[in-house]
C-alpha cells in the first residue's frame, strides 16, 4: 500500500496527492500544506505517476522527520514543455551535498524509504532532472522536472 497507493488507480495522481496532503496533515497537525496541483491524469505515464507520488510521500516524510518546518508547499504543474514538481519548506535545512553523498550510511543502517539519493537516481532513470537547494537555517526546496516529451509515451 504504502509503495503504490490503490487511489492512483482508483482517482489518479492529483487527488492521490491530495488524499496524502490530508492524511499527512492530520497525522503532523504542526505541519501546514499548501498544494498546487495543476496536471491532467491523462498526460502522464502510469509509472512515472507512481514516481511523482513517492518522490512526494519520501518528501513530506523526510520534512516531518528532520525539518522542523511549520509549512509546506507542493507544486506539481505541467505546462507545454515540461512537468515540474516542487516540494518546498521553512524548517531548519541541511547541507544537500553532504547528505546526497552519505545515503549509503542510511542503508547499512537498515533504514526504509527511498533516500535523497535514491530519488534523486530515480528520478534521473525516468529521464527527468533531481536537484535539491537546501542550506542550513534556510529550509529546503526540491524540484524534479521531466520534459513534456516524455509524458505521453
Amino acid at each position: 500500500r504504502n509503495l503504490h497507493h490503490s487511489i492512483l488507480d482508483d482517482l489518479g495522481l492529483p487527488m492521490a496527492l491530495r488524499a496524502f496532503c490530508r492524511e499527512f496533515q492530520e497525522v503532523y497537525c504542526n505541519i501546514e500544506v499548501e498544494h498546487n496541483i495543476s496536471i491532467n491524469d491523462a498526460e502522464l505515464p502510469a509509472d512515472l505517476e507512481i514516481l511523482i507520488y513517492r518522490l512526494v510521500q519520501e518528501s513530506l516524510n523526510n520534512i516531518a522527520k528532520h525539518s522542523n518546518a511549520e509549512l509546506v508547499s507542493l507544486s506539481l504543474l505541467c505546462t507545454e514543455d515540461s512537468l515540474e514538481l516542487t516540494v518546498e519548506d521553512n524548517g531548519v535545512g541541511f547541507d544537500a551535498a553532504q547528505a546526497l553523498s552519505s545515503e549509503n550510511w542510511k542503508k547499512k543502517q537498515g533504514k526504509v524509504g527511498l533516500g535523497l539519493r535514491g530519488m534523486k537516481e530515480r528520478t534521473e532513470l525516468s529521464g527527468g532532472r533531481f536537484v535539491i537547494h537546501s542550506r542550513e537555517g534556510e529550509g529546503t526546496v526540491l524540484q524534479a522536472g521531466w520534459s513534456a516529451k516524455l509524458l505521453n509515451k
